[in-house]
C-alpha cells in the first residue's frame, strides 16, 4: 500500500529545533517540491504542508512562516494570513538595512510610492559614491528683443526680452493700450 501524501512529505523533513526543514531543492530560499496531488508540478513545500495537514489556504491569503525559517514545512508555525500583514510582520522583522545599518527613526526614511524602508546611510554612501550630473550646455539661441529691437541670446528665463526693464516697459506699454480701448 503507499503511503500517504502526508506521510511522504513528513518522511523527507528533517528536524532543525522545533521547523521541520524541508532538505530538497529550493526558490527564493523556499523549499520547492514537485508534486502532483494538487494539480500543479512545481510548489513550495510549506504550502502542500500546510494543504494537507490544516486545510486549503483562503483565497488571497498566503501562508506565513511563524518561525521566520522559509524552509519550515511544520504546521504548527505556518499560519494563512492576508498579503498586507504577512508584509507588516515581515516589515517588523526587519531591524537593520542589507549593510547592517539599524532602521532607527533619524536613519529611516519611508517611501512615500510603496511605504518601504530605505536607509539614510546606505544612501547618503551611495551619493557620496556617485559622480556629479554633469547636464549638457543649452544651445546659443539669438532673437530679437520684442520691445527695443537689439538682439539677444535666449537665456534662462528670457525669451522675448533682453533685460527686465524691456519686459516692464512693454507690459506698461500693453497695459496702457487695454486701458484706452
Amino acid at each position: 500500500m503507499a503511503a500517504l501524501p502526508l506521510e511522504r512529505l513528513w518522511a523527507r523533513l528533517v528536524p532543525e529545533g522545533d521547523c521541520l526543514v524541508w532538505p530538497g531543492a529550493s526558490s527564493g530560499g523556499y523549499g520547492l517540491i514537485s508534486c502532483g496531488i494538487i494539480g500543479r508540478r512545481n510548489v513550495y513545500a510549506h504550502r502542500v504542508a500546510y494543504e494537507l495537514a490544516v486545510g486549503p489556504i483562503p483565497d488571497g491569503f498566503e501562508v506565513d512562516h511563524l518561525c521566520f525559517n522559509r524552509k519550515c514545512c511544520n504546521p504548527l508555525r505556518l499560519e494563512a494570513v492576508t498579503k498586507l500583514v504577512n508584509a507588516q510582520r515581515r516589515g517588523a522583522r526587519v531591524v537593520a538595512c542589507p549593510q547592517e545599518h539599524e532602521y532607527t527613526k533619524e536613519n529611516t526614511i519611508i517611501c512615500l510610492a510603496d511605504g518601504a524602508r530605505r536607509c539614510r546611510e546606505c544612501r547618503r554612501l551611495r551619493d557620496k559614491c556617485r559622480p556629479p550630473r554633469i547636464y549638457p550646455p543649452r544651445p546659443k539661441i539669438e532673437r530679437l528683443c520684442l520691445s527695443c529691437g537689439i538682439p539677444f541670446v535666449v537665456g534662462l528665463h528670457q525669451y522675448k526680452y533682453c533685460t527686465a526693464e524691456c519686459r516692464n516697459v512693454r507690459n506698461l506699454v500693453t497695459r496702457r493700450l487695454k486701458a484706452h480701448q
